[in-house]
């Protein structure tokens, strides 16, 4: 995350939208980009992601993953994992079907606590 950000005045939401954000650019990703890979219908919602004004659907958030080559920990929290895509581009599909329920749980709880509930 930059250094010039002040976390403490972000939501959760804010604060997940900068990491997305951090990522693609590091990973060299357009905007435009990502659309195409997870066949948007236009840039808008990467920018609604990106600012923290809302979430991606989980099935997304998977794809983002996947596509960037990163896990939920650097994607959501900005932890690095230091963790590869595999040099066919996909994730071991057991670690992927083990992992999604524990995502998608994760994701749940993080926007319910973003809404104070």
């Amino acid at each position: 995350m930059s250094d010039n950000m002040d976390i403490k005045n972000m939501t959760q939401l804010e604060i997940i939208g900068a990491n997305m954000r951090r990522v693609r650019k590091q990973k060299g990703f357009s905007v435009q980009d990502v659309k195409e890979c997870l066949g948007l219908a236009s840039v808008q919602s990467v920018y609604k992601w990106e600012q923290g004004k809302c979430m991606p659907q989980a099935d997304n958030l998977l794809k983002l993953m996947e596509y960037y080559g990163v896990g939920p920990a650097e994607l959501l929290e900005g932890i690095s994992t230091n963790r590869a895509p595999k040099a066919e581009g996909n994730y071991d599909l057991m670690l992927f079907n083990e992992g999604y329920e524990r995502l998608v749980e994760y994701y749940r709880y993080l926007v319910k606590k973003d809404k104070g509930n």
